[in-house]
């Protein structure tokens, strides 16, 4: 969002959607494809220098049950302990299917306010949405 912005302050397109559109998505010219590290990589980096590792919004990955499951195992495996449950403006099957793999895997929970700009006001920081009272939540286990 930085360098879009930046774009539509020097005046070379008329709006952020302009930005993505004519240069920064896949296809056009200043697009740089992603280039993600493995799994087991990127939970034991931070976990090696203390950190805990939780995975985000596993309720917008396009994976059928299965597949979450087997992600879910995976990142479990490589060292993950949390799941992110609840985030503002969860729809509750999300949030209820997600409490259930939290509880059924043994992961804590965490929840955000899913603040990343603000220029999107819906999202402001230290608004959070509650967790199931059923579920540790990740703050449970910090020391």
């Amino acid at each position: 969002m930085h360098l879009a912005r930046a774009f539509v302050s020097a005046g070379h397109v008329g709006d952020l959607l302009e930005v993505f559109s004519l240069w920064l998505s896949p296809g056009t010219p200043r697009h740089v494809p992603e280039q993600w590290p493995s799994l087991a990589e990127t939970v034991t980096t931070p976990r090696a220098a203390g950190g805990r590792v939780v995975l985000a919004h596993p309720h917008r990955y396009r994976l059928s049950g299965s597949a979450l499951r087997r992600l879910l195992g995976e990142f479990r495996e490589a060292g993950g302990e949390a799941i992110k449950v609840a985030v503002a403006g969860i729809r509750p099957s999300d949030l209820d299917r997600l409490a259930t793999l939290a509880r059924n895997l043994w992961f804590a929970a965490s929840t955000g306010s899913d603040f990343h700009d603000s220029a999107v006001p819906w999202n402001p920081p230290g608004c959070f949405a509650k967790l199931p009272a059923d579920l540790e939540p990740l703050a449970a286990r910090l020391g």
